[in-house]
């Protein structure tokens, strides 16, 4: 029989963003002095740094941890305490970590409690408490930081990043805001002006990044950013608080703290939505920050936004199939976005103001399709597939080694204690499953034949510029997102004022040959490989030229 705690551990350090005191260093040292005094043997290391417990995305740490646990590198997890691997409640902590955990055959240890011992009832129990103790902190925590949030706020005390224009100085709980660089002073002065005498939110983003005019952030200046500025009411010396809740337990209602619910923007709870407040919500102080905006141009930039939201469109049936696929190649890092002009559907481009119009783009791809799916090109494709599916002989080490993994666990199930049979017998039905399926993937890859796979793919392409005369918008959208990668275009502008146009000067259309080549063909090596001339112009009609690629994507 094995020796007691003869285990292979991976140790788990974390340091959240509000308990900086517990630093990873202090973890490790007394984690690797436990695992000394306990006959653990350390075989890998996993930390997030400044992550917040309450949640499993972006802590990549944990997500390697998961991934080498499952890949059987080691016996054990050794944290400093069950905090330090999830903060959730005991629900949530079982389903998305310690589940997982054990079904890959690992135990926890905590230099706080030792072994759980999950395979008995006693530790079971001993993990909910645990559990739902840490999340009780977790939300008092939560409560305490709003209630301070409060009382800072109604003393005057700005609460978070300054605006724009803006400096921050002072204590925590009492800070205010104080002017900064002249030349942000006039910008913010700019954008209210240009507002208030008739220019939309687009066009001054645009005379904005055209004058070189970093953003707050240093980056470009977009429609959000200017509307977000003229929304804010410390350009006018008023100071404002719970204008949204932004919280994941608590928000202020009525001057006090009350729970949120069903506020989730997921079922896993890991993060809460954003919701703006009514005006009976706020904390609202006149005239306590220095202003830059006069209060009369302030009053009548809020009544043009007000005027502007009640004339903007009702909901329409309509679908604009192209959101997502189209983008502008000016440099602007944002979809082109769909609008109603004219009684047309147009897709506009943040950055540079250029749009154009759906029905164009549409026929744009369709001929772009019909002219370059040439007998040269199918052939590449069938050749590049070929090659990528000429070694089906790459996935038979794996299914050696799955064998070899449960032999020696089914050697394990006659040598170790009671107390660990159901997690042995849990990982060797695992094995099972995943020898299976290896196996049964290998008799599809020697059956199956690329010839007929690359056919019905191409079909499929062959068949949109079909699609594209489907009248049903929802369906035409669906299909389109199958089969059409991405729709680069370039517009250049003609005219100035009213008579201003943007007419396109080129389309560069990606569009796909889906092949599953995951399912037929285990064998072949993960990535994206392209065949087909990238930069070959097939069309050139009114001035529109048309790129099409043919990328096969490995699913």
């Amino acid at each position: 029989m094995a020796a007691k705690h003869s285990k292979r551990v991976a140790l788990y350090l974390r340091a959240s963003s509000d308990d900086q005191t517990e630093s990873l260093g202090a973890q490790r040292m007394l984690l690797v002095r436990y695992a000394a005094d306990n006959n653990l043997e350390i075989v890998g290391e996993y930390e997030d740094f400044a992550k917040s417990g309450d949640s499993c995305n972006g802590r990549d740490g944990l997500q390697r941890l998961m991934a080498a646990a499952k890949a059987g590198k080691f016996d054990g997890v050794l944290v400093r305490q069950l905090s330090r691997l999830s903060r959730r409640d005991s629900m949530k902590t079982a389903a998305q970590i310690i589940g997982p955990l054990l079904d890959a055959g690992v135990s926890i240890f905590t230099a706080s409690h030792g072994n759980l011992e999950l395979n008995s009832a006693t530790g079971r129990i001993m993990l909910a408490v645990l559990c739902e103790f840490d999340h009780a902190e977790n939300v008092s925590r939560s409560l305490n930081v709003l209630n301070g949030q409060l009382k800072a706020a109604l003393s005057g005390s700005w609460i978070g990043m300054a605006p724009y224009g803006y400096r921050v100085e002072g204590e925590k709980h009492n800070k205010v805001l104080l002017l900064d660089d002249e030349s942000k002073i006039a910008t913010v002065l700019r954008v209210f002006e240009l507002y208030g005498a008739g220019e939309s939110c687009e066009a001054i983003a645009r005379i904005l990044n055209a004058d070189g005019i970093p953003s707050a952030k240093g980056g470009k200046w977009q429609r959000d950013i200017v509307r977000d500025m003229l929304e804010r009411p410390a350009y006018v010396g008023d100071h404002r608080f719970n204008y949204q809740s932004r919280g994941k337990y608590y928000e202020l209602r009525d001057g006090k703290p009350v729970e949120r619910k069903d506020h989730w923007l997921d079922d896993d709870q890991e993060k809460p939505r954003i919701t703006t407040n009514g005006a009976e919500d706020w904390v609202y102080i006149r005239d306590r920050w220095p202003t830059i905006v006069s209060r009369e141009l302030w009053n009548r930039v809020q009544r043009r936004l007000e005027r502007n939201g009640q004339n903007k469109p009702g909901p329409t049936n309509k679908t604009f199939v192209l959101t997502g696929v189209l983008r502008c190649q000016c440099g602007c890092t944002r979809d082109m976005y769909g609008k109603f002009r004219s009684g047309k559907k147009r897709y506009q481009c943040d950055g540079c103001g250029g749009w154009v119009k759906e029905d164009e783009v549409l026929d744009a791809i369709g001929l772009g399709i019909q002219r370059h799916l040439s007998p040269k090109t199918i052939a590449r494709v069938r050749r590049a597939i070929e090659r990528k599916t000429s070694q089906p002989k790459k996935r038979q080490p794996n299914i050696k080694s799955l064998e070899r993994k449960l032999a020696k666990c089914e050697q394990r199930l006659l040598e170790c204690s009671s107390d660990t049979v159901a997690i042995v017998e849990r990982e060797i039905r695992r094995l099972r499953r995943e020898l299976e399926q290896a196996r049964r993937q290998l008799r599809q890859q020697e059956t199956a034949a690329p010839k007929d796979l690359v056919d019905r793919a191409l079909a499929q392409l062959f068949r949109l510029p079909e699609v594209l005369q489907q009248t049903d918008e929802k369906k035409l959208k669906s299909r389109l997102a199958d089969m059409v990668d991405s729709v680069h275009v370039r517009t250049q502008s003609k005219g100035k004022g009213a008579g201003k146009r943007w007419p396109v000067a080129r389309f560069t259309s990606h569009a796909m040959v889906r092949v599953e080549l995951n399912q037929h063909f285990p064998g072949c090596r993960a990535g994206v490989f392209a065949v087909g001339p990238r930069d070959h112009v097939v069309s050139n009609q009114g001035g529109k030229l048309i790129v099409i690629s043919i990328p096969i994507r490995r699913l």
